[in-house]
């Protein structure tokens, strides 16, 4: 699923204690790639509990928890939203049609895991 024109989303974590919007504050957690319609694979940072501070653990992991059960029901909705995700400490950081135009993220994806 990783060769070919592939449309993806990044949701990145930005700390509260930032007060700042800067990308270079913000740290990837989840890599959301989809080849077909309906057809979405989660990745996410196998560090994420190391990167995101205390108080928004228990919400990221609830946010992950509900990705992974919903992209099973209803993809297409999930990976628009994911798109445009902007709450809280996680934003949609980067989004495109092909991650070959993207060397940084193709060594991202090679440390991410299935969520």
């Amino acid at each position: 699923m990783l060769s070919g024109n592939l449309q993806f989303c990044v949701l990145a974590y930005r700390p509260r204690s930032l007060d700042t919007d800067t990308s270079e504050e913000q740290t990837a957690v989840l890599l959301v790639l989809r080849k077909e319609v309906g057809q979405l694979r989660l990745l996410v940072n196998p560090e994420w509990r190391k990167i995101v501070e205390g108080d928004d653990i228990d919400y990221l992991d609830s946010l992950l928890k509900d990705f992974r059960e919903r992209a099973k029901m209803t993809p297409e909705t999930l990976f628009k939203q994911i798109c445009s995700f902007g709450v809280g400490p996680i934003v949609a950081q980067e989004t495109g049609q092909s991650l070959d135009d993207h060397p940084l993220l193709l060594d991202l994806l090679s440390k991410f895991v299935n969520l």
